[in-house]
């Protein structure tokens, strides 16, 4: 329930709460952005979080095939691209600095959101660009690959993402799909579109969908200019 649209923030409840367990309450169960859950019904700041690029209270920077916790008491904010870790446990909060102009990467082959927070809002920042890698490791999970939970176990694959926390991604808002003017042809350079781009801008990638009912005859394209409804593409 979201009692005002426009700033996801319940009426009633405190700036901090985005959803609200009723219209008339005072208690939330999700938080807004910079902000993280605790039980029984109230959001906190993240406060001063801990690098992940640098070592200190309590944390290592992770290596290539390392198996990295995020613990309960921790807040860890990532700046740059992170190593090829192999699983990546989330049981406090993680999350991408959102005030940085370039491209950031995490790399890992298993992601468990256990019972922590993980964070991207780069809603206001149009030079960042965020990436979720999951990549395959010939380094099993060798602490314990099965994770006992109350009512089943939870057995890990290759290239998983698997989420009991919360996870709140939001980036910035783009036309999300549009319908070509005119037809295109092999090794055209540009389509002509009938509809908004907003947002749309160099360097971003398009879907271009099949013509058929054949799936996977798609085309990803790279946008080079916009002038109009054309789009030039490499």
């Amino acid at each position: 329930m979201f009692a005002n649209s426009k700033t996801g923030k319940c009426q009633l409840c405190d700036e901090q709460c985005k959803s609200c367990f009723g219209a008339d309450s005072d208690s939330c169960y999700a938080c807004s952005f910079d902000y993280v859950f605790q039980s029984p019904s109230s959001c906190v700041s993240f406060g001063t979080p801990q690098p992940w690029e640098a070592d200190g209270n309590g944390w290592t920077i992770p290596k290539d095939g390392d198996n990295v916790i995020v613990a309960k008491d921790q807040v860890v904010m990532i700046s740059q691209d992170t190593a090829a870790i192999d699983t990546l446990i989330i049981d406090g909060t993680l999350y991408i600095n959102p005030d940085v102009n370039s491209s950031i990467t995490l790399s890992a082959q298993r992601i468990f959101v256990r019972e922590g927070n993980f964070h991207c809002n780069i809603s206001q920042n149009e030079n960042i660009t965020f990436t979720l890698l999951l990549s395959s490791s010939n380094t099993p999970y060798t602490v314990n690959d099965t994770f006992n939970l109350t009512n089943q176990d939870l057995n890990f694959q290759d290239k998983s993402i698997v989420i009991l926390g919360q996870i709140n991604f939001a980036g910035v808002q783009k036309s999300p799909a549009v319908r070509l003017a005119q037809s295109v042809g092999p090794g055209d350079q540009s389509i002509f579109v009938d509809g908004s781009t907003d947002g749309w801008d160099s360097g971003d990638k398009i879907l271009l969908a099949s013509s058929s009912f054949e799936i996977d005859e798609f085309e990803i394209l790279t946008v080079t200019d916009i002038v109009g409804n054309e789009i030039a593409l490499d």
